[in-house]
């Protein structure tokens, strides 16, 4: 299993931009892992993921030992953080077909209803299941499953945390979930938000929206996974910060029509670039 979790490993911080130890195992002849974000100052949270008979998957949410400072931070996550979980929940529960429970101080709440919940926390837990986990005509990939599973259960709770990236100097990382806020560098760039991505692809896939490419069935196992994502509305054009919904301000393109797009100034609504093209 060594090598399937550093796969995982791989994947999960080329999606988030942070660190994260996976292990894995077999239990009972069963697969399974441990994944959670490394954090050397505080203990954070771990999933335990678990498949049965390759058929059903079980992901728990638990805090560490020492986690109760997280979850009262996690309690007073703002008004926009809570409703990107909203939206996390809502693509695994109608998209993915999946079961949310979650429990704030032994309770349970409905996922997609924040304004239910309580206004301070001392416990949190969660359980995502879905089965089957495949479709009759899908193969069982131990891999790349998990990577789909946990990469939606990671952003579903990461949206209620403040997010540190490994690199801040790459322009695509986030220290906060608002897009658009300036630095002061030589020039202008703008925050990108990775969950706000993370959660445009889970839900739209990775097909380009504009012309169908898809990068996996021209370039095979190098393309997996692989798709640029387009704010419809420009991060450069925003005048203030301001939040962004993954679902509707976001699209899937490939690499060529992102560059279409912004040969223009305003780029060109994805509408305007389909009407464009040349069909064979």
């Amino acid at each position: 299993m060594i090598k399937q979790a550093g796969q995982i490993k791989d994947a999960l911080e080329k999606i988030f931009d942070i660190p994260f130890f996976v292990t894995g195992g077999i239990q009972n002849g069963e697969p399974w892992f441990a994944i959670g974000p490394e954090n050397a100052s505080q203990e954070l949270f771990r999933l335990s993921v678990f498949f049965k008979n390759a058929t059903r998957v079980i992901i728990d949410f638990e805090p560490e030992k020492y986690a109760a400072p997280l979850i009262m931070d996690m309690a007073k996550a703002s008004l926009e953080q809570k409703l990107l979980f909203k939206e996390y929940s809502d693509m695994l529960q109608i998209q993915k077909l999946a079961r949310v429970d979650l429990f704030i101080n032994k309770i349970k709440y409905e996922p997609s209803c924040p304004a239910s919940w309580p206004a301070e926390w001392t416990g949190l837990s969660c359980r995502i299941t879905r089965s089957p986990v495949t479709s009759d005509d899908e193969k069982f990939d131990l891999v790349d499953l998990t990577i789909e599973w946990v990469s939606n259960a990671l952003g579903m709770f990461l949206s209620l945390m403040h997010i540190v990236p490994i690199d801040n100097d790459i322009p695509e990382k986030t220290t906060g979930y608002t897009e658009g806020k300036e630095y002061i560098t030589t020039s202008k760039r703008y925050e990108r938000n990775p969950l706000n991505r993370q959660l445009c692809v889970a839900s739209k896939g990775y097909i380009c929206a504009i012309c169908g490419f898809d990068f996996s069935s021209t370039y095979r196992d190098i393309g997996n996974g692989f798709i640029e994502v387009h704010h419809i509305e420009p991060l450069s054009m925003m005048e203030d910060e301001r939040a962004i919904d993954p679902i509707k301000d976001l699209i899937p393109v490939c690499s060529n029509c992102h560059s279409m797009i912004h040969r223009r100034k305003p780029p060109l609504l994805p509408d305007e670039l389909q009407e464009m093209m040349i069909r064979s």
